[in-house]
């Protein structure tokens, strides 16, 4: 109960004095400037997540059509595709 009078009293000194509704201002634009900050932050990690799963489906496409093309080459032309990569082994 005596909270609940403790918290209109609070209410009343913001709404009847000068410096009350001065502080009341400035505790509503510091919330409002730090959802805005929030707001703008998730927006930010959404795009980025967006970003990162278009370049994910684009290695995935990438990978299935090489291991499609490779899947019906023989091991000779397999060996001839990789040659420019391996080592002469000396």
């Amino acid at each position: 109960m005596s909270f609940i009078l403790l918290l209109g009293s609070a209410f009343e000194w913001f709404a009847t004095t000068k410096i009350g509704r001065i502080v009341g201002v400035v505790g509503v634009v510091v919330l409002l400037l730090v959802i805005a900050f929030f707001k703008v932050k998730a927006m930010g990690r959404a795009e980025e997540r967006e970003k990162n799963k278009l370049e994910t489906d684009k290695f995935i496409k990438d990978k299935e059509k090489i291991d499609a093309d490779v899947a019906d080459d023989s091991d000779a032309a397999l060996a001839d595709r990789v040659r420019p990569w391996v080592s002469k082994g000396k």
